[in-house]
């Protein structure tokens, strides 16, 4: 296959449709590939009371945050378990980004 240099992306390709699939097989369209790991596991499926919870969250984490918390950010703490003080610690973005807080007590690693 010959590079396309003037494809308005200097030859690159979109890598997209080569992503179909998570670590553990489930199916993931190609426009959520680049996506975290928690965005697949958390955002599938609303569990009763769940739209209620990821509100009464929100107005706290707003504060902490200094700004409107992303959607990953809010799912990790209702749905995975996070505290909202490890949410907004840089440091642990690798952590609740990947495993549920469960996950991480049971010494999970996240990029298994």
């Amino acid at each position: 296959m010959t590079a396309n240099i003037n494809n308005g992306y200097n030859g690159a390709i979109d890598p997209s449709p080569y992503f179909t699939q998570e670590y553990d097989g489930t199916v993931i369209s190609n426009k959520d590939w680049d996506k975290c790991r928690a965005y697949h596991r958390y955002f599938r499926g609303r569990p009763k009371g769940g739209y209620y919870n990821e509100l009464k969250v929100i107005p706290y984490m707003t504060r902490r945050l200094k700004r409107l918390p992303k959607a990953e950010e809010i799912n990790s703490c209702v749905y995975g378990g996070w505290d909202i003080e490890a949410v907004i610690n840089p440091a642990m973005y690798p952590l609740w980004s990947q495993i549920k807080k469960s996950e991480y007590l049971a010494w999970q690693k996240p990029f298994n």
